[in-house]
């Protein structure tokens, strides 16, 4: 029997930061986009690979009606973090929503975080490590399936035209390439 989906509200409170990744308020996720244009603040994502012994990341494929890249290559895990909520615990929370593991910190990575980017302008996302040979399953809702991929073969694939989350690209780069 496959979990039940958990789906995110648009409603759910995150941590507005200023520049230097100091907590300066709260917004809801539906309102995020707006940071764009009324540069009020930041936020923050959290992202990990699921990097197995070949070297290679469990690259899932986005579903089709998801409003950002929809159908392209996402990170192994993505999630945006809450209010109140370290990076660490947004990931392992995202473990759980995503891929239906339960993830101890130990065995969690930190890579480092990227700072906002030029066409990602609101977010600062950290970035995390975790060594597995086999994702046993995954929220349907969210991906519609998955490959084994090199660093090298998911950046060909990127420059290639295939749509992906956008930092995908640039977290692989200074992280893992």
């Amino acid at each position: 029997m496959t979990p039940q989906h958990i789906q995110a509200d648009d409603n759910d409170e995150m941590d507005l930061v200023d520049k230097d990744d100091r907590v300066i308020g709260t917004i809801n996720q539906a309102d995020a986009p707006s940071l764009l244009e009324t540069k009020a603040g930041l936020i923050r994502g959290t992202v990990a690979f699921v990097q197995n012994e070949e070297g290679k990341i469990w690259t899932p494929r986005r579903a089709a009606n998801k409003r950002i890249a929809p159908s392209g290559l996402d990170f192994s895990v993505a999630e945006h973090v809450q209010a109140g909520e370290s990076y660490q615990s947004g990931i392992i929370r995202g473990f759980k929503e995503e891929l239906f593991l339960n993830v101890d910190k130990s065995h969690l990575n930190f890579l480092g975080k990227l700072d906002p980017l030029p066409h990602l302008p609101y977010f600062f996302t950290g970035v995390f490590l975790y060594h597995a040979n086999e994702v046993k399953e995954y929220n349907q809702a969210d991906f519609t399936g998955f490959e084994w991929l090199s660093p090298g073969e998911i950046i060909e694939r990127i420059d290639n035209g295939e749509p992906s989350k956008s930092a995908l690209k640039t977290a692989l780069k200074n992280f893992l390439q």
